[in-house]
């Protein structure tokens, strides 16, 4: 147990860390979201293509089975990561972080809507919370660019479907005997892939690229890999519904390195430094919403399944997450 909570915070912390890094190649590299989103994730791709052999069995799935749900996984993963970029451009990493907790209400939305899922009054609760949260966070300091706001909720939107496509990817390899933990980090390799051909593609593309760039985006991709591989290996040892809450404090841990490198450190082009009430405003913004989530995951029942649909089953009431990112 505490491995696996050691393991959740090393994953909250990278996170928050590589939220940083990414704004810090932004800073450097004026209005060049694109070039740190293909820089990175062709670093990201080359990582996971020597990764692939670790994984191999006999009993791999035909690509047939499982390509659609890659592909629709890897390339809304991949938006949503184009729209984080977009919205680091303009707006403190520790703003940004707890309002990507939002993405319960975007989640339940889209269960209610589309798989005629019910939530308990404590998950509805939970729904206020993160909304009120987010209120909070939008006001603590100078206000949020409208335009990074909406960013920021399409990140969150494109998490969320990439979620849903990554757990029936997940549900491909359970059935194939691999274990949860290994069809995750399998999973997440595999979109890592798919994502680092596309950033080739853009590369090639992208005007005034310089080798350089390689070197300064470096940290960002090392930083968060390690978040994905710790964030697994908290599931493995305290499961997924807790893993994801412990997690989820990244929000708070990221306003705590914010003040951190703005006070003491004194790099305020990468967070601007804040006062005294508005820090606390945003620490509570941050606890507000990561005890959205747990209570959210907590009150999750698992749905009726005979042993046939197990696989199915826990891909649907875990929510596995590539990069939550």
């Amino acid at each position: 147990m505490i491995l696996g909570i050691a393991l959740g915070f090393g994953a909250a912390t990278s996170n928050s860390i590589a939220y940083l890094l990414s704004r810090s190649f932004l800073s450097k590299h004026n209005k060049g979201y694109f070039h740190l989103l293909a820089f990175s994730h062709t670093i990201l791709g080359l990582i996971s293509i020597c990764l692939v052999p670790l994984f191999f069995t006999e009993n791999m799935p035909k690509i047939s089975e499982y390509a659609t749900s890659l592909a629709s996984a890897a390339l809304l993963y991949f938006g949503a990561q184009a729209s984080l970029f977009m919205t680091l451009r303009k707006t403190e990493p520790s703003r940004v972080a707890p309002l990507l907790g939002s993405k319960i209400i975007i989640l339940a939305l889209i269960s209610i809507i589309f798989l005629d899922k019910h939530f308990v009054p404590a998950q509805w609760l939970a729904i206020f919370f993160s909304f009120s949260a987010a209120i909070i966070l939008s006001g603590a300091g100078s206000r949020i660019p409208l335009s990074s706001f909406f960013f920021v909720m399409l990140t969150c939107l494109g998490y969320s479907l990439s979620d849903l496509n990554i757990a029936n990817l997940i549900g491909n390899f359970e059935a194939a005997g691999f274990s949860l933990v290994r069809a995750c980090m399998f999973s997440t390799v595999l979109c890592y892939i798919v994502c680092g051909f596309l950033s080739v593609i853009i590369l090639i593309l992208l005007p005034d690229k310089q080798i350089s760039m390689f070197k300064d985006v470096l940290p960002f991709a090392v930083f968060w890999y390690a978040a994905m591989f710790f964030l697994f290996g908290c599931f493995g040892t305290i499961g997924i519904m807790y893993g994801n809450i412990i997690q989820s404090t990244r929000g708070i841990i990221s306003v705590i390195i914010a003040a951190v490198i703005s006070t003491i450190i004194g790099f305020q082009h990468l967070e601007k430094k804040v006062t005294k009430m508005v820090l606390l405003r945003r620490i509570a913004a941050a606890v507000l919403m990561t005890s959205a989530i747990a209570l959210f995951q907590v009150n999750q029942k698992p749905e009726k399944q005979n042993k046939s649909e197990a696989p199915r089953a826990a891909r649907l009431t875990s929510t596995p997450q590539i990069c939550d990112k």
